[in-house]
């Protein structure tokens, strides 16, 4: 008795299925996932989010301060008028934009160098606009409210 060669549906599905996981993964890892400086508004606003929460949470202010056009710190006091040598560098918040992104300017800020200052109950004290600019001259603004909303366009 000859037997048949070939592949049932069942087969041919499964390995059609098997390939679309595949290429999707594939898909996804090559694909670009946004543009530098659309990904740099999202880690101001995520670190504005973080620095509110941290102030919450410790019922201490938390204040954001520009190092640098690339680099943002959080330091912490009893309250956002506290002296400038009471403030303490909170050493597990850095953050550093990525690529060719910079800030290249802060409306209203609190004084200085320090954006924001976030008290215990998480509001602002200033309401300012972060304005980030790409190599390509692509530039996104993130606006911190004074009820603690952070706002990335």
């Amino acid at each position: 008795m000859r037997r048949k060669v070939g592949v049932t549906l069942v087969e041919l599905l499964l390995v059609l299925a098997i390939l679309g996981v595949v290429a999707s993964i594939g898909f996804v890892n090559f694909r670009v996932l946004g543009n530098d400086v659309h990904n740099g508004a999202g880690q101001i606003a995520g670190g504005f989010k973080q620095a509110r929460a941290r102030a919450m949470a410790t019922t201490s202010a938390y204040r954001v301060v520009r190092v640098s056009e690339t680099a943002l710190r959080a330091e912490f006091a009893v309250n956002c008028a506290a002296a400038e040598d009471a403030w303490t560098v909170d050493e597990r918040f850095e953050l550093r934009l990525e690529g060719a992104v910079t800030i290249t300017s802060i409306d209203d800020p609190a004084s200085g160098d320090v954006v924001l200052c976030f008290n215990s109950r998480g509001l602002s004290n200033s309401n300012p606009t972060i304005t980030l600019t790409d190599r390509e001259g692509r530039t996104a603004t993130v606006e911190v409210f004074i009820g603690g909303a952070v706002d990335r366009r």
